[in-house]
């Protein structure tokens, strides 16, 4: 509920959020507001960065958005996302954050009014995501593969999702050793349900099915992570 910080009571056993894939706004299970939740905890006084290095057209870092407010109980959390794709034409939809009803269906109806517009006359049939979550998220071309980043600061999460099965694993090698420089200890790296970066890389720990840290870190913000943990 927006208004009330969202703890979690169980670290990585609280089953929650829909997550977006390019198919539309739809339920998946992932342990993200724990995280941002445990980051409001003990880094309230920091804005959290996040980047979502495949944006595509959008959904995945308005998600984001969307259960960081839930996490931090407001529109207005202090959280930054950072959200880049190769394709400068998915960008332009995302960044105008327009989409058409049936994406935004599946999510609950409690969803759908906290964070969407319904269009009207001409715009019927279509949403628009709220300008205070479309403010968190500042869309940006980058192609993963180029030779320099226009990134410096680390980050506290990083969703590279469906994108390494595009790359050979000498590539896939080489960009998550590019990753590595821009996490923090507590740092989550997020992948698809398809990737395995454990055969690409020897400088990451799994934290569960698709969840990544730097190797020898020994827990999260306040509570230890629970190896194992389905995500």
């Amino acid at each position: 509920m927006i208004g009330s910080l969202n703890l979690p009571h169980t670290i990585l056993n609280v089953s929650v959020n829909s997550f977006i894939s390019t198919l539309g706004f739809h339920s998946q299970t992932l342990k993200l507001t724990w995280y941002i939740a445990a980051l409001a905890v003990d880094y309230v006084l920091w804005a959290k960065i996040l980047w979502c290095s495949a944006a595509s057209t959008g959904e995945e870092p308005y998600t984001i958005a969307m259960t960081a407010c839930e996490a931090f109980g407001t529109l207005k959390p202090p959280v930054e996302i950072y959200a880049t794709d190769i394709d400068t034409n998915v960008l332009a939809t995302a960044s105008k954050g327009v989409y058409p009803y049936e994406r935004v269906s599946k999510l609950s109806e409690k969803r759908r009014r906290e964070f969407f517009q319904k269009g009207t006359g001409q715009n019927e049939g279509s949403v628009r995501v709220r300008n205070e979550l479309r403010s968190l998220i500042t869309f940006s071309q980058l192609n993963l593969l180029d030779d320099q980043w226009p990134i410096k600061e680390p980050f506290d999460a990083i969703f590279c999702r469906n994108v390494m099965i595009y790359f050979d694993k000498p590539t896939q090698t080489k960009i998550l050793s590019r990753f590595v420089p821009l996490m923090k200890p507590h740092t989550l790296l997020f992948a698809g349900h398809s990737e395995n970066f454990l055969y690409v890389s020897n400088a990451l720990q799994l934290l569960g099915k698709t969840v990544y840290q730097v190797k020898n870190v020994a827990s999260t913000p306040r509570t230890a992570v629970k190896h194992g943990a389905t995500v």
